[in-house]
């Protein structure tokens, strides 16, 4: 490749990006790097293998309690050090008045699940509380000698867990149901005056489960794929991908919270597994012993237009190593999905897909034209392939699960997380205009290595225009065509060639010149073209997914070039082998 990296204009090799760019490789000027923008937070694979979500703290001043609202306490600074890095950054929190030392917090949770965690110490004392405040009181009470909770609200659960050397870190989880901001709280209770616990890293995050502790000073912070953060995906991958997708909103709701769904012979095991995330926050379907389906379905989820919908869900084989998934529209088009072997099983009325995502978790997608009606999804465990009615084992887990979706559209996107209410995510955009200078014109080549798998039909994965007359482009055509095309004013030629419909990463390369075209697909010609080509245009502006103002239909690009000459057709079959 690096003839070619010297002979190109512009290579884009996704690796570097920051707010709002993805960094070209070359020019080395930087006049190539590309302007990205996406107006909502995202999903990725991290380098790790894991889903990256958003992640927010939205508890200000997590480790200086001398800015929380205190009550019958007061907070010493920096006092002893703190359970994670070791730094003298946690504080002491001392009774100052009768038998209970206050402090809070409001935090704006709006209405949603949120989960408040702290770590916490014995000082002189051992007996502590935290929770939240929503016009009510709800508390997790703990013994920071034992390591122990000793008494929970109704309405609200916690953990404890041991972090060392004294360190637990508590948890509290309630669906805060007001609309006013509510207040996060952390207590010493049954005390006396002089009686002190110590504190540091509170954390309160919209979602059932705590996380890894994120910092706070004067305002919120989030870490992850943020609005207008480009995603560099690693989906089975050790080199990352540009991940560029359409707007899309996930219309299940509770998308990690089965126990929110209804429940037919079975109860759900709630965070008993870990995820594809990496946190222990995956369900599991827990089988009663009637012989019946054992499933958990909301079948008035949503009301469909006439058109394709997508289902999808990440499972990994617990006692039982088939399931079912189906949409329900008063049918009930579905597959089944062997999560032990990665096969699909029975379909119907549906087109299937199952994705690998390591440590035995799948992505198992469905995808069918709905009627205009109420309907909804359904997941049901299934003894084998095409039963999905047996006599269940009582108390076995069946099957575990994460992540459900339910999106209008003929694919599956990239996981979008919600709590309660469907989540949009907004369209990726990349380009880069006012680049003629390194653009060419009458003759050139385009070079684009992406996901076929995620790239929809009709869709220009890379072109180079002037957002009017002329333009050239590699088009993904329909799920067995790709497309090289050149056009100016006076001219318009185009070469079709063949993709396999099950492809992955397709390499396509295309050249034009005046008495010939040629595109090239993974090392192979798929078709040449000896037409003139007298007229031309000053092109200035480079797009995925996009020209003239039509844009954002989603693709996954692995590398992309462009030259200013036509590469001779041994250069194209080396260049795309």
């Amino acid at each position: 490749m690096s003839s070619y990296f010297d002979e190109a204009s512009l290579v884009m090799i996704p690796s570097g990006y920051k707010d709002q760019k993805v960094y070209s490789v070359k020019p080395l000027d930087g006049s190539g790097d590309l302007t990205f923008s996406r107006a909502s937070s995202a999903t990725r694979v991290a380098s790790n293998g894991l889903i990256e979500k958003v992640r927010t703290n939205l508890a200000l001043y997590s480790q200086d309690w001398t800015n929380w609202t205190l009550f019958q306490a007061t907070a010493t600074a920096n006092t002893t050090a703190n359970p994670l890095d070791g730094a003298v950054n946690a504080d002491t929190l001392t009774i100052s008045t009768s038998t209970t030392g206050v402090s809070y917090r409001s935090v704006a949770t709006g209405t949603a699940v949120a989960t408040f965690s702290v770590y916490l110490k014995a000082g002189t004392h051992n007996i502590a509380q935290i929770g939240f405040t929503d016009g009510v009181d709800y508390a997790v009470n703990v013994n920071l000698t034992l390591g122990t909770i000793t008494g929970v609200s109704s309405g609200i659960t916690g953990t404890i867990t041991s972090v060392g050397s004294g360190w637990y870190r508590v948890t509290a989880t309630r669906t805060i149901s007001t609309t006013s901001t509510p207040n996060a709280f952390v207590n010493v209770i049954v005390g006396t005056v002089g009686s002190t616990i110590i504190v540091f890293g509170a954390q309160v995050e919209l979602g059932d489960i705590a996380t890894d502790y994120i910092a706070t000073t004067s305002a919120a912070v989030s870490v992850g794929p943020v609005s207008g953060l480009p995603r560099l995906d690693y989906l089975n991958s050790t080199c990352p991908r540009l991940l560029l997708e359409p707007q899309r909103s996930n219309l299940a709701t509770y998308s990690e919270q089965a126990d929110q769904y209804t429940k037919a012979g079975a109860t759900i095991g709630s965070n008993v597994a870990v995820s594809p995330d990496g946190y222990t926050n995956a369900d599991s379907i827990i089988e009663d012993s009637a012989n019946s389906p054992h499933a958990f379905y909301n079948f008035g989820l949503t009301t469909f237009s006439a058109t394709a919908y997508t289902l999808s869900i990440f499972a990994k084989k617990g006692g039982r190593d088939w399931i079912r998934l189906s949409l329900y529209d008063g049918t009930a088009p579905s597959a089944y999905f062997n999560l032990n072997t990665g096969a699909i099983g029975t379909t119907s009325g549906v087109t299937a897909k199952i994705e690998n995502y390591g440590s035995g978790w799948y992505r198992c997608s469905v995808t069918a034209t709905m009627s205009a009606v109420s309907g909804g999804i359904a997941v049901y465990s299934a003894s084998a392939d095409g039963i999905d009615t047996y006599v269940g084992t009582n108390g076995l887990a069946a099957t575990y699960f994460y992540g459900w979706q339910l999106e209008l559209g003929a694919y599956a996107t990239s996981y979008i997380p919600t709590l309660g209410a469907a989540v949009t995510r907004g369209a990726d955009v990349c380009s880069k205009s006012g680049i003629s200078s390194i653009l060419p014109t009458q003759t050139g080549t385009l070079y684009v290595e992406f996901d076929w798998q995620k790239t929809p039909a009709d869709v220009p994965v890379l072109s180079i225009h002037n957002n009017s007359t002329g333009l050239a482009w590699i088009q993904k055509i329909n799920s067995t065509t790709t497309q090289g095309t050149y056009f100016a004013s006076g001219y318009i030629g185009s070469i079709n060639g063949t993709v396999s419909a099950s492809a992955g990463i397709v390499k396509v390369a295309y050249a034009w010149t005046n008495g010939r075209q040629a595109l090239y697909i993974n090392g192979v010609q798929a078709g040449t073209a000896t037409a003139a080509i007298t007229d031309s245009n000053d092109f200035s502006i480079f797009e995925f997914n996009g020209f003239w103002g039509i844009q954002n239909i989603g693709t996954s690009i692995a590398s992309a070039l462009v030259f200013p000459t036509a590469l001779s057709n041994s250069d194209l079959a080396a260049l795309t082998a």
